[in-house]
């Protein structure tokens, strides 16, 4: 009789690792389709397309021209500012060449270098305000298409600096595969 009962417990422990296993497969494949695990031919490629750049005077737009370096995988620029209060727009186009929709994570707006202007160098590397507006963290661009956004540059009204200030930016997109 004992024989029999740890023929039936082992019988019973196997029983249950087995569906254990099973139900454990199933969530770890949901899971991971819910990660963005596209599939093996699907590829993410977005790549900026054009950049112009417009200083705002008196609420109007004056065209700069596009003297902006682009890599397609980022879009690099020379931020001139004269006095507090001026401000000037990028507009930035980016464009999915992927198979697969991507989802933003990060729009990256870095600055590599800042000219001397008189005031401490702490308030200088905070006189330029950047503001991106068009396309946010978690937007959507489905493969295939174009998206427009800006980058503002403003001299900011309270910086406690004088002079003409000037900045070299460069902004970069982090993005994932976008889940269906």
């Amino acid at each position: 009789m004992r024989r029999r009962t740890i023929k039936n417990m082992i019988i019973s422990v196997v029983c249950a690792s087995v569906l254990f296993m099973g139900v454990g497969y199933a969530y770890i494949s949901e899971t991971k389709s819910n990660l963005g695990v596209a599939d093996g031919n699907a590829s993410l490629n977005v790549v900026f397309t054009s950049v112009k750049a417009h200083q705002l005077q008196d609420n109007l737009a004056i065209d700069l021209g596009t003297s902006i370096a682009t890599d397609a995988k980022t879009v690099t620029f020379d931020v001139n500012l004269i006095q507090t209060g001026d401000k000037i727009l990028y507009t930035i186009e980016a464009y999915n060449q992927g198979s697969a929709d991507a989802v933003v994570r990060n729009i990256n707006v870095k600055e590599q270098t800042s000219s001397d202007v008189s005031g401490n160098k702490a308030d200088a590397a905070n006189a330029v305000k950047y503001v991106v507006e068009g396309l946010s963290e978690g937007a959507v661009i489905p493969s295939g298409s174009k998206v427009a956004f800006t980058v503002s540059a403003e001299y900011d009204n309270t910086a406690k600096v004088e002079g003409a200030v000037q900045k070299r930016v460069t902004v970069s997109l982090d993005y994932k595969v976008a889940v269906k």
